[in-house]
């Protein structure tokens, strides 16, 4: 950003915001299940390879992109990637049963093309990276595919994808950055702040003016 290269912990560090909330995981023995799932077409590692397939795509080609191709390019491949309304109602906790369809459909709108414009903000260059998914293994809230970006040089940085079963396949739902990080953990800490003091719509003003923020910065 700003014509300087960040290595990539400090790129997803920002990525991730300023309310850390360290949540552990609880992984279940991965079984024959969870073999039969690792080899199923469209199972939770299909799911998580596209994806990382997709961001390594938009961050070799960043620069030729630039900020709305990177966009153009993501958008379609997180739609399918994301359960973005099962997202939004867990991020917004218990105010969500409290609105109207309307709202609660225009909020997770907004919370998708939030969520692409954060990606296409924070992955706009390319160092080498490569993806890896190291294992996939059942938790109580569905399935988990670790994963590993690997920088041409210095460290590694595990993700920690969590997927339920939606209606038309594996979707991702939450995030853990390190193995602990959780993303969703860190827009609740946040949401619930504005939801208290001006409601949905101030939250749906908020996601708006923080897109409009990222594609022009």
């Amino acid at each position: 950003m700003n014509g300087q290269k960040h290595a990539p912990r400090d790129r997803i560090a920002c990525w991730c915001g300023r309310f850390l909330l360290a949540l552990t995981i609880v992984l279940g023995c991965a079984g024959a299940p969870a073999r039969a799932l690792d080899e199923a077409a469209g199972g939770p590692k299909t799911t998580v390879t596209a994806f990382d397939t997709a961001l390594q795509h938009a961050m070799r080609d960043a620069k030729k992109l630039g900020y709305q191709g990177r966009y153009d390019l993501l958008a379609p491949a997180m739609q399918r990637a994301f359960d973005f309304p099962a997202m939004t109602r867990i991020a917004t906790g218990s105010a969500w049963a409290k609105m109207t369809p309307e709202q609660q459909k225009a909020l997770a709108d907004a919370f998708a093309r939030f969520s692409i414009a954060t990606y296409a903000n924070q992955f706009n260059d390319y160092d080498g990276e490569q993806f890896a998914v190291t294992e996939q293994k059942e938790s109580p809230q569905g399935m988990v595919v670790a994963t590993v970006m690997k920088p041409a040089k210095g460290d590694a940085v595990r993700f920690n994808y969590l997927l339920h079963q939606a209606g038309d396949g594996w979707k991702i739902i939450d995030i853990y950055l390190d193995g602990s990080i959780s993303q969703l953990a860190v827009r609740r800490g946040e949401f619930s702040a504005v939801l208290a003091r001006s409601g949905p719509d101030g939250l749906l003003h908020l996601l708006e003016s923080r897109i409009k923020a990222l594609a022009g910065s």
